[in-house]
């Protein structure tokens, strides 16, 4: 095994001494002082099976935990890398030990199991921070990804934890679509995968979730209101009229079936569309909430408490009770592909003539005296956005400062350390530092999301991209 001997010496094999309880015998004593005095002697000399025998015999007298770590060491260095790996997890769960956290990460580099040096390199910075060798294991580990064949014909950017991709008319992997002469459109979940069966020609609106009291967005706990009923909206195949989803896949009923168009609830308001005008109805749980009804030309989801709302030609902020926070003054706002302009805490806006974009505080305050020729929206509530200005692309925050230069060919926008960028035609990833992660190699480039997954694109197929230093204990492959 490569390295074999920097990782002894880096761990380092001790002498160990050994405190006797009253209990045990005195011809166990005796026993114990012969096997550990033995083991020691065949480390010095080399003989590490023997060692690890003695201490074996050891333990079967009295339970010690440096005995155990020295069997991990021995296995260690006599080779044996299936053994170590076995008797060092086994350790790992019962003991905290820096330099035991380290020689098994080095082994899972060594077998090049990317996936089991994220689980133990997260572990090890939580309960280690600030150790030098854990920081050069993680700068080692940025960067290393895999690339998972899902033939997707386009993909959406993921927000909030889910992404919209598109599957050709003949791929026989999705039901219903070979059916179809056009694309179907399906939802992923924030590992790729087709997160419910059902197939669409159009996604409306995909549920964000709750946050608990931890920020962590919550989207499998149903109850009896709309808000949690409703998970997506959109036109499914084989459906002559927009429906909505629960988490399961099963319609639901709603209590306004004549409209064209309906999201889910955000901030308990529903974005629906009846006879070319837009409004916002109440979830079940608001029986006499009060509305404008559809009164506007076009509007926004509700995030944030924020929504855009246009009538007569211009666009105004509304609150979630429809008062206006801005008046109609802006002549053109950003949104994304899900109807949301207020996903970042920030809102783009053209105003007084100009064909450039500003941003704006959900309150209407200008945060940057920037002007963006071309920007692409937040994807969550922080993160950057990418922006273009002078012919260059740049990134910033939701409170406008500058986080990249205005240098780039083209940027993306990312709520993750991996922001996608372009060079020479060819897409890659980099941090926010500029530092390149990954080289451009791949023809275009989505996102990273929280928990390591993406979408690049090689000879016009999209595939799924996971970033391995993003894998959690909780999100390993399945």
């Amino acid at each position: 095994m490569r390295n074999i001997v920097a990782i002894i010496l880096m761990i380092g094999l001790v002498l160990v001494g050994w405190n006797y309880s009253m209990k045990v015998p005195r011809q166990q004593k005796s026993e114990l002082k012969k096997a550990v005095g033995l083991a020691k002697e065949y480390e010095v000399k080399g003989y590490y099976k023997d060692a690890i025998i003695e201490y074996k015999k050891a333990l079967e007298i009295q339970d010690c935990k440096e005995w155990k770590r020295c069997i991990v060491i021995d296995y260690l260095a006599m080779g044996d890398m299936k053994s170590f790996k076995k008797e060092a997890v086994n350790y790992l769960k019962i003991y905290d030990d820096e330099e035991i956290y380290i020689g098994l990460i080095n082994y899972y580099f060594e077998s090049n199991d990317k996936e089991s040096v994220s689980k133990y390199l997260d572990e090890a910075e939580k309960k280690y921070k600030g150790n030098e060798e854990i920081k050069a294991l993680r700068n080692r580990l940025n960067g290393e990804y895999v690339l998972a064949y899902t033939d997707y014909i386009e993909v959406g950017e993921y927000m909030d934890g889910y992404a919209v991709a598109k599957i050709g008319a003949k791929n026989s992997s999705v039901s219903g679509c070979d059916e179809k002469e056009s694309a179907c459109s399906i939802i992923l979940n924030q590992k790729g995968k087709s997160v419910i069966d059902v197939q669409f020609d159009e996604v409306y609106d995909v549920r964000r979730g709750r946050e608990n009291s931890e920020g962590i967005i919550e989207t499998t706990t149903l109850d009896e209101s709309l808000e949690s009923q409703v998970f997506a909206t959109g036109d499914i195949f084989g459906e002559e009229s927009p429906r909505a989803l629960d988490e399961n896949g099963y319609i639901r009923a709603v209590p306004f079936d004549d409209c064209c168009y309906k999201g889910v609830a955000h901030d308990e308001r529903i974005l629906v569309e009846k006879d070319g005008k837009w409004g916002y109805e109440y979830n079940a749980s608001k029986e006499n909430g009060n509305t404008q009804g559809c009164i506007y030309d076009d509007a926004t989801v509700f995030d944030n408490g924020v929504a855009a709302v246009k009538m007569n030609g211009k666009w105004a902020l509304i609150d979630k009770d429809e008062n206006n926070i801005t008046d109609y003054i802006f002549d053109d706002i950003y949104i994304d592909e899900l109807k949301d302009c207020s996903r970042g805490r920030a809102v783009f806006v053209k105003q007084g003539g100009s064909e450039e974009y500003s941003l704006i505080s959900l309150s209407g305050e200008v945060l940057s005296q920037d002007k963006y020729h071309e920007v692409k929206g937040f994807l969550g509530k922080s993160g950057v956005a990418a922006v273009k200005k002078d012919g260059e692309w740049g990134a910033i925050d939701n409170e406008g400062n500058v986080v990249l230069d205005y240098q780039y060919d083209e940027l993306g926008s990312s709520t993750t350390d991996y922001i996608p960028f372009m060079n020479n035609n060819l897409w890659g990833y980099m941090d926010t530092n500029g530092n390149v992660m990954i080289e451009a190699k791949f023809d275009d480039a989505r996102a990273i999301n929280d928990n390591g997954y993406g979408f690049v694109n090689e000879n016009g197929s999209w595939e799924t991209i996971t970033i391995y230093s993003l894998k959690g204990e909780d999100s390993l492959f399945d």
